[in-house]
């Protein structure tokens, strides 16, 4: 009897907490994908029926017209902001109303991720921010290039010397809100809706990238559509791989120019192509909430021929970093 009461109190606890979540979107009408109680709109990746980033583009498309729409976390509402306006509002403009992300681990259980820059909050980020910025500036990024260049020559090095028949598959394997902000309406003429303090806002980077709107064909592999004169069509804050505003990773011209290399190279003393194991379209793991292809990334290696010249050029095609001629440290090579 006594375990029936609690029962009974812990999920009319429950249920009073999951019709607030709701209850708060219809008041502002808010349009929100129809949750199931406790598991909100996260139901179709505990039965694995979709992948977490393709629950996220089906909420991101389901209302078009509305720049913001409601998205059930468990039982948590949070607003998924769709206009890039917005977004860019949000990220950058009014970046002291929303200037922390949100906890993914507890410090207690994750001390070495709650200490990455990703993680770090208040005034602990403002300090770790203004001691990284000097690792890459120009100058740094000048005097490493030498030691990323040697890196992707010999990665590209080992693939490269194998016999035409030894071909070689390989397997390459949101924003809290600090104070009350009021959002414009989500269409002409609805009402407005106020951001309070520790309310969460996201940000559906993968539908935006898969919007047409942006990205013509966004399921085709294009990279025509970064070329510069591409680029000019694109809206800027449309590409949020590497976040907005302070908060962006402060390392993607790192990054940018570590692939970018790497690439180079590797296209230049071998050819790249899909094998058996490739999967085509690429179907997305539905493994937890990381996004990643659920068989893995394959594809086919084979070394250019022996009479290929090594690459003189001095421009990377389709990108604009120049590549500065530097004394060879493997000449043997």
């Amino acid at each position: 009897m006594v375990w029936s009461s609690i029962s009974a109190i812990v999920l009319t606890a429950l249920a009073i907490v999951y019709y607030r979540a709701i209850r708060k979107f219809d008041l502002f009408e808010i349009p929100y994908a129809k949750p199931i109680p406790f598991l909100g709109n996260l139901w179709q990746v505990f039965v694995r029926g979709l992948s977490f980033p393709e629950v996220i583009e089906k909420i991101y498309n389901s209302n078009p017209d509305s720049k913001y729409v409601g998205f059930i976390e468990f039982n948590t509402p949070l607003l998924l902001i769709r206009d890039l306006d917005l977004i860019k509002s949000i990220a950058v403009k009014n970046f002291d109303h929303f200037p922390n992300h949100r906890l993914i681990f507890e410090p207690d259980l994750d001390p070495l991720f709650s200490k990455n820059l990703f993680s770090l909050r208040g005034v602990r980020w403002m300090e770790m921010r203004q001691i990284l910025t000097s690792a890459f500036t120009s100058s740094k990024m000048k005097s490493m290039f030498v030691l990323m260049r040697d890196c992707a020559k010999e990665y590209a090095d080992y693939f490269a010397p194998l016999a035409a028949d030894q071909s070689k598959e390989i397997e390459l394997k949101d924003a809290v809100c600090a104070k009350p902000f009021k959002l414009p309406p989500r269409v002409p003429g609805a009402k407005s809706y106020v951001v309070q303090a520790n309310e969460s806002v996201c940000i559906p980077i993968y539908g935006i990238h898969h919007d047409p709107q942006y990205y013509p064909e966004p399921k085709n592999f294009n990279p025509d559509r970064f070329y510069d004169y591409s680029r000019q069509t694109i809206k800027s804050s449309s590409f949020l791989s590497f976040g907005l505003g302070p908060r962006m990773c402060m390392g993607n011209k790192f990054a940018l120019l570590g692939t970018k290399l790497l690439f180079f190279h590797i296209f230049a003393k071998c050819n790249l192509s899909p094998c058996v194991r490739s999967s085509i379209p690429l179907k997305l793991s539905m493994n937890g909430f990381h996004m990643t292809s659920e068989n893995g990334f394959w594809l086919k290696i084979k070394p250019r021929s022996v009479n290929t010249a090594e690459p003189e050029t001095n421009v990377i095609p389709g990108t604009t970093i120049l590549i500065e001629k530097v004394p060879d440290r493997h000449p043997e090579n």
